[in-house]
């Protein structure tokens, strides 16, 4: 009898215990459990710009699952509804991953869509109106905040702290007046930024290309309060891409630790980017070439 009594409390309690917790997935709210990638509800919309296919796109997903979407080479957008931005012009296909309420992760692959026109101001002032822009270095534009250095002309490469958190006055610490001497990077050599490919081939002062890659621009707030985004170079770097500092102080001139740069300013004629490197940081300061 005992036993009995016993058994029966254990089933009690137990029942009294599940029935004070909130259930992990509300089956009425869920619909339809998703299995397969064919049976998720979602649509892409290109949003237009004069006509044209921007790189904004207006994801949409009905389906009780979690998304992320992702394009060639750009971050992916972790939303179930949203605007999308692609990260380069041309072709692209889209990716949605989704988690179904079960756990499973389903991927979805939509059909290409090719952008014709970038929406943000800064995919111009990069790349030109034009489609192909060149940059060389900066040699009689005071940057914005940095005139109490030494009042007439910061120069090219401006040392700064590691991780400024604002661009406001560009936390600048000291400015190299010229370019360090370099036969192919120095003083008089140039970015040329080609939007179709997104490509960049430097150039030495005299004119003979030296080094070429890709770039991968990225619009948005970063870390430093008042940035613009951030500029990636692939299997290249911007021009002169060394640590400064440490050939100066330890004679051991070293490469930047990373070709990742936060875009401070940039206009038609104005491009600041900074740098983390050990311990500090750097600003280099490009000019348009006319």
């Amino acid at each position: 009898m005992m036993k009995k009594i016993l058994t029966y409390l254990i089933i009690l309690s137990t029942a009294i215990l599940f029935a004070g917790c909130e259930p992990l997935v509300n089956e009425t709210d869920m619909g339809e459990l998703i299995t397969d990638a064919s049976q998720i509800d979602a649509t892409i919309t290109p949003v237009l710009k004069d006509g044209k296919v921007s790189n904004k796109l207006l994801v949409e997903c009905k389906s009780p699952v979690l998304c992320q979407w992702s394009s060639d080479g750009g971050k992916p957008f972790i939303r179930n509804n949203g605007a999308m931005s692609l990260s380069k012009p041309g072709q692209q296909t889209i990716t949605l991953t989704a988690r179904a309420a079960d756990g499973k992760m389903l991927t979805k692959t939509f059909p290409p869509i090719t952008v014709e026109v970038m929406d943000e101001p800064e995919w111009g002032y990069l790349f030109g109106q034009s489609g192909a822009k060149e940059w060389t270095w900066n040699t009689n534009w005071v940057v914005p905040g940095t005139e109490a250095i030494d009042g007439i002309n910061v120069g090219p490469i401006i040392l700064a702290p590691a991780e400024p958190t604002s661009i406001t006055d560009f936390a600048a610490i000291f400015a190299f007046q010229t370019v360090p001497a370099d036969p192919n990077e120095g003083a008089g050599a140039k970015m040329k930024f080609t939007l179709n490919g997104t490509t960049v081939t430097k150039y030495n002062p005299t004119g003979t290309e030296i080094e070429s890659g890709t770039v991968m621009l990225e619009v948005g707030p970063t870390t430093i309060s008042g940035s613009l985004g951030t500029l990636t170079f692939l299997n290249t770097n911007v021009l002169y891409p060394y640590d400064v500092l440490s050939g100066l102080f330890f004679g051991a001139l070293g490469p930047l630790p990373t070709s990742t740069f936060t875009i401070c300013y940039l206009d038609n004629e104005h491009m600041v980017l900074h740098v983390n490197a050990n311990f500090w940081g750097y600003y280099y300061v490009f000019t348009a070439v006319p």
